[in-house]
């Protein structure tokens, strides 16, 4: 994940995205290196908050920061994302089923309120993952009759690899093929 990429056209698409009028300055720091500085506590959360952000397939990783820290230093490997979980019944698509899934995955964030309101197709949360691990496409849960499996989608995924498991980049380049991953199962 520590692959280059154009600093100039991304910087252009995400003052673009993040609406330029509420202001934004982006500069570089390093290689791979932004900070951002927003002048609306508003906006800045927005952005916070509304990813995953990313641009040519790779993720964006936004790390809010105090100004005490060594930028070489921080880690940025915590991405944001929306999941989906599939098939599940009715008394299962409540907040505190998706904060059971989301513990299995990273840490829980959100959960969106439209799907709290009965049968839906997918209870969809937010969740903070470590994006140095693989993703996992499912989560064991103790059901009436023993352990059953969930399901998960992500949504809107930058460049992923469906043999390994892992963000930043596609199967062809992949060194590290998982035997028995397979591309439907994400």
């Amino acid at each position: 994940m520590n692959k280059t990429f154009n600093s100039k056209a991304t910087k252009a698409v995400f003052r673009n995205i993040w609406k330029p009028d509420k202001g934004v300055v982006i500069r570089d720091l390093d290689k791979n290196l932004f900070p951002f500085q927003f002048f609306s506590t508003t906006h800045k959360e927005f952005v916070l908050n509304e990813g995953p952000w990313a641009f040519d397939g790779k993720i964006l990783l936004l790390q809010e920061i105090n100004g005490s820290e060594i930028p070489s230093k921080v880690e940025f490997k915590i991405g944001q994302f929306w999941v989906k979980a599939y098939d599940l019944p009715a008394k299962k698509q409540t907040m505190a089923f998706a904060q059971c899934l989301a513990k299995q995955l990273g840490s829980f964030v959100s959960c969106e309120d439209s799907t709290m309101f009965g049968v839906d197709k997918a209870l969809c949360f937010r969740v903070d993952i470590d994006v140095t691990k693989p993703l996992h496409r499912g989560v064991n849960v103790m059901g009436a009759n023993g352990l059953v499996w969930v399901k998960v989608k992500y949504v809107e995924l930058p460049d992923f690899c469906y043999g390994s498991g892992k963000l930043g980049h596609v199967l062809k380049s992949c060194n590290i093929v998982d035997p028995y991953a397979a591309e439907e199962d994400i």
